[in-house]
């Protein structure tokens, strides 16, 4: 049996061809039949297929076919929209093919074409991007492109423009590359591609750093010429690759342990009081990308600069806490131990961690009040 949405009342043998023809018409107008044989998918349409764009003057035209899937369609509203200038009306058709007319030459819009079904209030889309074009003058040269701007990338610089709204008749698009020479660089020669399509292309292999100068020109293979229009822009470097260096048996001691006033922990056991990723064991330096990790042998030495964190900031605290409780930090460290809390992972609270014996022995009290740290009568593990 048919789907409902393009069901048809079977006609009598007898019926005049011009009446059946007239009531296929008026089954037409209120839907769309996009499959072959005698109904369409009784589904939520999916997005027209083959959406094509012929650009013309002030104008361009849409071509589309049914949705992939066969469905029932009852109208096709078509939208254009554009960053520039207030977009068109919308459009809506019954047909593959629309012309959106009112359009400014030189301009891209992006174009919309919905396959909508009443039954289920929508429909899938497709889009395309175009530009309308003036018809050109072949005895003209061509002007220069329009709305050149030029993004970098790493390594590369992607360029768009659009066409000029009238002149000459472009045939290619040519493409100038040329380093800007620099203090006590040696000039290096301009390098040229051609593209039969404007629109936007990516230059690659480029040098990182290095200002360059592009030129787009559109050119006219009759009159051997054209104007140009020309952007700078520097490439992007890759990003720096983050390395390890290890220190393997060994880290920098506190100022307790280096006094001798504490034994100081072994690196094979930092692994377990969790500070294999504290800050004066693992040190990382932004600006070079660079992590050096000491006790490397038993800790490892990863090039992640963000392993570790939680551990470390959670071995800060618990260090801190024994250290405020057994009386032996010092009173500087004490009172900038005090202003941390959560912020235990800053800077200040890692000189004030390493500035008690804490830091690098095992914990252990050293007497009360804010003097400084006992004598290293209880010096033994």
């Amino acid at each position: 049996m048919a789907h409902r949405c393009c069901q048809r009342a079977a006609l009598p043998l007898k019926l005049a061809p011009s009446l059946l023809l007239l009531l296929l018409a008026v089954a037409a107008a209120q839907e769309i039949k996009l499959v072959a044989g005698p109904g369409c998918a009784d589904l939520p349409p999916s997005p027209p297929t083959e959406l094509k764009v012929v650009p013309g003057d002030g104008n361009v035209t849409l071509t589309f076919g049914r949705p992939s899937n066969g469905a029932c369609v009852t109208v096709l509203p078509v939208d254009a929209s554009t960053t520039r200038s207030a977009p068109p009306p919308r459009q809506s058709t019954q047909q593959f093919s629309v012309t959106i007319a009112g359009l400014d030459n030189g301009q891209q819009y992006k174009f919309f074409v919905k396959a909508y079904a009443a039954k289920y209030r929508g429909g899938g889309e497709a889009q395309v991007v175009a530009a309308p074009i003036a018809a050109c003058d072949p005895l003209a040269l061509p002007l220069a492109p329009t709305a050149l701007r030029a993004t970098p990338g790493i390594a590369n610089v992607t360029l768009c423009w659009a066409p000029a709204a009238s002149g000459g008749c472009v045939d290619e698009w040519r493409v100038a590359i040329q380093a800007v020479q620099q203090s006590g660089q040696r000039a290096t020669p301009a390098a040229y591609k051609r593209y039969n399509k404007g629109g936007c292309v990516t230059i690659a292999e480029l040098t990182p750093g290095q200002l360059y100068t592009f030129s787009v020109q559109a050119y006219s293979a009759a009159l051997k010429g054209g104007a140009y229009a020309s952007v700078q822009a520097t490439p992007l470097a890759p990003p720096k690759q983050w390395r390890c260096v290890p220190v393997p048996g060994q880290y920098p001691l506190c100022d307790a342990a280096l006094a001798g006033r504490c034994a100081p922990l072994t690196c094979q056991q930092q692994p377990a009081k969790g500070q294999c990723s504290a800050p004066f064991m693992r040190i990382v330096d932004p600006a070079t990308a660079t992590i050096i990790q000491h006790c490397a042998d038993v800790c490892g030495c990863s090039a992640d600069p963000a392993a570790g964190t939680a551990t470390a900031a959670r071995a800060m605290l618990d260090a801190m806490a024994n250290a405020t409780a057994a009386g032996s930090t010092t009173p500087v460290a004490r009172r900038a131990l005090r202003g941390t809390g959560a912020g235990a992972t800053t800077q200040a609270s890692s000189a004030a961690l390493w500035a008690s014996p804490s830091g690098c022995c095992p914990p252990r009290s050293f007497g009360a009040g804010d003097g400084e740290e006992g004598d290293g009568a209880d010096s033994g593990l």
